[in-house]
């Protein structure tokens, strides 16, 4: 383990965490879902619009930029160890994700009650995370 892995893993468990924080034996699983879900909406919603089923500006748009946010979020997380910056990423997952359920009814609304159990869950990690971030101001 090299010495910023060693500093990364000290700096998260130097973080205080409410109390009611679920366990990764349940996370796992439950993102592990959610990305199966993730995989196969957000697939169809690219494939719709390489085929001309919908417009890439302002339909596609918004799941992009889903992804874009979701796959910085550990790095945010890990690498710049900055509780702010996190917790805004989340706000950005959720936002784009709540824009992309909006626009992408019309076309496949299959895709939006599909991606109510992400919703659910990025919400409630964003709240973790908010909630984390207030009890480490300063951190």
């Amino acid at each position: 383990m090299s010495e910023g892995q060693k500093e990364t893993i000290d700096w998260l468990r130097s973080l205080k965490r409410p109390t009611w924080i679920p366990p990764d034996r349940i996370m796992q699983p439950l993102w592990t879902i959610i990305y199966t879900i993730v995989i196969v909406s957000f697939g169809s919603v690219f494939f719709m619009a390489l085929n001309g089923q919908l417009p890439w500006v302002g339909v596609a748009t918004p799941f992009a930029l889903n992804l874009l946010f979701h796959f910085a979020y550990p790095s945010i997380r890990l690498n710049l160890r900055s509780n702010v910056l996190t917790t805004i990423n989340a706000l950005l997952i959720v936002g784009t994700l709540i824009w992309g359920i909006v626009v992408i009814w019309s076309y496949a609304p299959w895709i939006c009650i599909a991606n109510i159990p992400y919703l659910l869950v990025a919400a409630f990690t964003t709240v973790l995370q908010s909630t984390i971030t207030a009890m480490n101001w300063g951190k």
